[in-house]
């Protein structure tokens, strides 16, 4: 197995439409999705993932900047969540991306709300912590758990998180798979190896309870016992995806600003 250590974020272009980034960088649930998806498919993501859209990355951000903010004592709160998205879907809105974002993102704080009595974390402390990119052969890998919790778990401090998948499309599904592991199983899994390396001074992962929530399917995924394979298999897919970056065509605008 690889090793597995923090990283800086990769330089890049910026343009009014795109963050295009010079170096190997995905983002966690595309790695997960890169690792059963067919050739095309990979093809697609790598593109993507270099030139990467603005308004995609932006979107949701009220989701996951507030999802902290549902934890109590008793675990993740219903009403919040259903308060939240009546806020969101009467929020003002200039444009027609900013309509659908606030219509999007209140359908899915309902549907968290829905979902939020199968995150087990009553009980548990918040960990506050900046999360840091891994570098998995030369391709840096962004973790963003929404939340990130310590809990006793059998008299022993243990570590867990939950990671959203926002997307309303089907081709987004965790549930999609190539044979044995699906999306969800691979994404739960690096949400275990980053909690394994980031926050190991407050407890050791438990897989029950890293948790990968697929909002629009109304399906919650946890991190498999055998997730040592499955971290096997994303090594082999970073070390593809390192290898074929340089070949992805930079789709440069005539309004690119910076370069960082």
């Amino acid at each position: 197995m690889s090793t597995f250590t923090p990283t800086n974020h990769s330089n890049r272009i910026e343009t009014n439409t795109h963050r295009i980034h010079l170096e190997p960088r995905i983002s966690a649930a595309k790695l997960a999705e890169y690792v059963v998806a067919n050739p095309l498919r990979q093809t697609a993501i790598v593109k993507n993932a270099k030139n990467a859209p603005k308004q995609i990355t932006s979107q949701y951000h009220r989701v996951r900047n507030t999802f902290r903010h549902a934890h109590s004592e008793q675990g993740l709160s219903s009403a919040y969540f259903m308060d939240l998205a009546l806020v969101v879907e009467s929020a003002e809105a200039d444009t027609d991306w900013q309509i659908r974002d606030n219509d999007l993102s209140g359908k899915a704080l309902k549907k968290l709300a829905e979902l939020a009595s199968q995150v087990e974390c009553a009980s548990a402390s918040i960990i506050h912590s900046k999360w840091k990119p891994l570098l998995i052969h030369g391709v840096t890998v962004s973790v963003h758990p929404e939340i990130a919790f310590s809990m006793l778990h059998k008299g022993i401090t243990k570590v867990g998180g939950v990671i959203l998948n926002t997307p309303l499309n089907e081709s987004s599904s965790l549930a999609k798979s190539s044979g044995k592991h699906c999306v969800g199983d691979y994404l739960t899994a690096l949400l275990y190896l980053m909690l394994a390396n980031q926050a190991a001074d407050v407890g050791i992962p438990l897989h029950t309870r890293c948790y990968a929530v697929d909002i629009f399917r109304d399906k919650i995924y946890t991190a498999p016992a055998s997730y040592k394979t499955l971290v096997k298999h994303m090594d082999e897919a970073c070390k593809m995806i390192a290898l074929r970056w340089d070949s992805v065509p930079v789709e440069m605008d005539p309004e690119s600003v910076d370069i960082f």
